[in-house]
């Protein structure tokens, strides 16, 4: 007999249930990092999962009809960040920053288990558009950089967010940190510490 699931993975396994009487099958693939946060990326600017990008690559994929070069993946993502990058050359609006008591720096941990929020609770911006760049700036400073330094290379504004970026490349391990609150540092994950 098995053991009554816990309350905290009920959701999860409700979740799991309706995916698949939806017909959804669940896939483990192995990427090279950067394909994977090219592909997480895509699905966050265009408001999907990524299961839903890689269902839309694979109906656009048509095999036996030639192109002129051998197109891998990371070439079809990169081309359709690029697309999606053109079509948002449009200027934003600077953001307003919230007054100084709605202003937290509480990070909340989600659980691998945990479904994905539903595209319409994903708040706007430009997600993925600094986690290149960032990572090519640690890349460039192995010493590591401050928060306050990043955003100077960057040339960006004292109230335009980096922060839940910075967190989401620690929580998913690209970057490493050392010290805390406006004393950490972030280095590239692997790289040699100078």
């Amino acid at each position: 007999m098995m053991p009554e699931p816990s309350e905290r993975s009920k959701p999860v396994l409700a979740w799991r249930q309706k995916n698949r009487e939806e017909g959804l099958r669940p896939v483990s693939v192995w990427l090279p990092a950067d394909v994977k946060y090219l592909l997480e990326d895509i699905a966050s600017q265009r408001r999907q999962t990524v299961g839903e990008v890689i269902t839309e690559a694979i109906k656009a994929f048509k095999p036996g009809i030639s192109v002129a070069a051998p197109a891998t993946l990371q070439q079809l993502i990169q081309k359709e960040v690029s697309a999606q990058l053109r079509r948002q050359q449009a200027p934003m609006p600077a953001p307003t920053p919230p007054p100084a008591h709605e202003r937290s720096n509480t990070v909340l941990q989600e659980s691998s288990d945990t479904p994905p929020a539903p595209a319409t609770a994903r708040p706007a911006g430009r997600p993925g558009v600094l986690r290149p760049r960032i990572l090519a700036l640690l890349e460039a400073h192995p010493e590591g950089l401050y928060t306050v330094e990043i955003r100077t290379h960057l040339g960006l504004e004292p109230g335009e967010p980096i922060g839940d970026t910075l967190q989401g490349m620690r929580r998913s391990g690209v970057v490493t940190t050392q010290g805390q609150g406006q004393a950490m540092r972030y280095f590239l994950a692997g790289a040699a510490r100078a």
